[in-house]
């Protein structure tokens, strides 16, 4: 669903919403032939139906006018996952296949992944053991495992059949519903998918994957003609993916056994090439005779992010209703901070890259017992001089490093800073413009044995290596300067100094989730 802002400082909207950065803007009023496709579902397990189809959606004509953007979102294909205990746990969503769409202001479009194949032992009756219709509620049902009845199809698929004694019922495909299992000793077969030439090669959307069978001698059902995963029979056992765009995967024997996954959903315009063109992002153009054909997959047209997490622009406290998981989050603010500094200096130390003899990465470490160990920053200054006047561009990375598990990275900055923007002397008062700031993308941690400084990625030593200013005081407990050689402690005469250095954690607005804080 789409985020919608209701009065009183609400807003609803679902976990998984999305926009397509990928889209069609035709330069002037012209007809095109569309096929939109949603994805296909994934096959259930414990004598699992098989998934459903993703909806088919088809018009020979269709106009689209001239300056409008059509956005262009294409579904992710069903993957099939471990039997949830409960519905809510979100298992069962992710098996069913994403809806596929083409949105304009003057059109809309969207064809619905396909509905997951359902289990014969899990979660609750109503919501798992049959076959699923999918989110949006046009596209193929998935078929029910044995002995239960397939939820109906959308308009633009068809039902999933139901389970039998002896084998799981087929997913629904664009051509036909699956087939039944009851009164059958077998799977039922995927329902079959449908041809199309709309890219000059007349080819199979759409097939719903075969039912599995519920024992050796019980034989499982094939996947719909054009595409969809065959069901199996032995325990455990691996069901076929789906081999064609909207199609879907086969049903499982077992506990143990696993579903097949589904396929891509796609979208495809086809226009007359002469007098008729437009603005494309994402998908991909080709000619075929005299037309033009875009073709809009997963790969070529990625998505973002639309939940919560693009809402930027609203005030502290506004109420957000996620309808899909019936959570409710608050907008909180938190006001900048300084979380630790030390801002006398009377010195400075090399660092460099070429010398590894002399220390190669330089900052302040905060061990065991210090105050500040469990608190988050995320911006950090130091200052730094280029002592020799050198000509040299290399980068001067921010890291943060953990000396007591194997020195490893937890952090590196993103900020750009190289030895050319660094001043060649060292300012006598604040504010200092030998004074650099980095911050980084997350917050950052500090836990014991933390070390914040810097990694030159050039510079030789007492030619062309930074330096790093600091005091030849130990002004604080727990925390002292440190400096690599081949270890940590590469230079002990460092751990009675203490770096100049402020930690900050920015200023910052969030979605919190009700009863967490």
């Amino acid at each position: 669903m789409a985020i919608t802002y209701l009065s009183g400082g609400r807003i609803q909207g679902a976990s998984t919403d999305v926009v397509g950065t990928s889209s069609f803007t035709p330069s002037s009023t012209f007809n095109v032939e569309y096929l939109i496709v949603g994805a296909g579902a994934a096959g259930g397990t414990y004598t699992g139906g098989g998934g459903g189809a993703g909806a088919y959606r088809v018009a020979a004509t269709q106009e689209l006018t001239s300056g409008v953007k059509y956005s262009v979102i294409v579904g992710a294909k069903g993957n099939f996952t471990e039997q949830p205990a409960t519905v809510a746990s979100g298992e069962r969503e992710r098996r069913t296949g994403g809806d596929t769409s083409f949105i304009g202001s003057d059109l809309s479009v969207i064809s619905s992944g396909g509905g997951w194949g359902g289990d014969y032992n899990s979660c609750d009756s109503v919501n798992c053991y049959a076959g699923s219709i999918g989110y949006s509620g046009n596209g193929s049902s998935g078929g029910a495992g044995n002995n239960r009845n397939s939820a109906d199809s959308g308009t633009y698929g068809n039902d999933g059949g139901n389970g039998g004694d002896s084998g799981a019922g087929g997913g629904g495909g664009s051509a036909t519903g699956g087939s039944s299992s009851v009164g059958a000793s077998n799977g039922g077969a995927g329902g079959n998918g449908t041809q199309n030439d709309i890219t000059g090669t007349n080819v199979y959307y759409s097939a719903g994957g075969g039912g599995g069978g519920v024992a050796p001698s019980y034989t499982a059902g094939a996947g719909g003609t054009g595409g969809g995963g065959n069901g199996c029979n032995s325990s455990p056992c691996d069901a076929s993916d789906a081999t064609t765009y909207g199609s879907a995967g086969g049903g499982a024997r077992g506990s143990a056994g696993t579903g097949g996954d589904g396929y891509d959903g796609i979208a495809i315009i086809r226009f007359t090439t002469s007098g008729n063109s437009g603005t494309l992002v994402g998908g991909t153009s080709a000619t075929d005779g005299s037309d033009t054909v875009i073709t809009f997959t997963a790969s070529n047209s990625p998505e973002v992010a639309k939940d919560k997490s693009s809402i930027t622009n609203v005030p502290a406290g506004t109420r957000y209703e996620e309808t899909d998981t019936r959570k409710i989050f608050r907008r909180k603010h938190t006001d900048a901070s300084t979380v630790w500094s030390q801002l006398t200096s009377n010195d400075h130390a090399q660092v460099n890259n070429t010398n590894t003899s002399e220390d190669i990465m330089m900052g302040q470490e905060f061990q065991s017992g210090h105050v500040n160990i469990g608190k988050t920053f995320d911006k950090v200054t130091v200052r730094l001089r280029n002592l020799f006047s050198s000509s040299a561009t290399y980068a001067i990375t921010m890291k943060v490093w953990n000396s007591g598990s194997g020195n490893t990275v937890k952090a590196t900055s993103p900020t750009v800073v190289t030895l050319a923007d660094l001043e060649t002397a060292w300012d006598s008062s604040s504010p200092y413009d030998d004074a650099v700031v980095y911050t980084f993308t997350t917050p950052v941690t500090l836990v014991a044995g933390d070390i914040i400084g810097v990694e030159p990625q050039g510079g030789t030593f007492s030619s062309s290596s930074v330096g790093y200013r600091q005091t030849t005081s130990d002004t604080e407990s727990n925390t002292r300067m440190n400096s690599y050689r081949s270890a940590w402690g590469g230079n002990t005469g460092f751990y009675t100094d203490e770096s100049y250095m402020i930690l900050e954690l920015q200023a910052s607005d969030s979605w919190v989730e009700k009863g967490t804080a």
